[in-house]
């Protein structure tokens, strides 16, 4: 069973949704590519129940690498940070541990500020 939940991204804000289809091991990050404002809010989601690790090539997306929910968040399966200021085009991976099954996509999600 897949899950999925609704995806916006404008430019104040941004809110990639990452969906897992266990049955066929399928990461999906919807939207691929996110377009920014310098400073908006980007908040990653990924199904209830899960932890998410996103990663960036290039830490002047949002000021670090790896972003991890805090460990005393309610949610490990929710992300968010704040938009560099420096406009560019800045690739990213998705890891997402669900019970003992780890799923990545290390393909290219993209957020761009502009």
């Amino acid at each position: 069973r897949s899950t999925q939940s609704q995806t916006t991204a404008t430019g104040d804000s941004a809110m990639p949704v990452i969906s897992i289809d266990p049955s066929t091991r399928d990461v999906t990050v919807a939207p691929t590519v996110a377009h920014v404002r310098p400073g908006a809010l980007i908040r990653w989601e990924a199904p209830p129940g899960t932890s998410l690790l996103v990663v960036f090539d290039d830490a002047r997306a949002v000021g670090e690498s790896e972003l991890r929910p805090s460990p005393d968040a309610a949610a490990q399966n929710v992300v968010e940070r704040t938009a560099g200021t420096t406009n560019g085009t800045y690739h990213y991976k998705v890891v997402v541990a669900q019970r003992s099954n780890i799923f990545g996509i290390f393909g290219s999600p993209t957020i761009i500020i502009q």
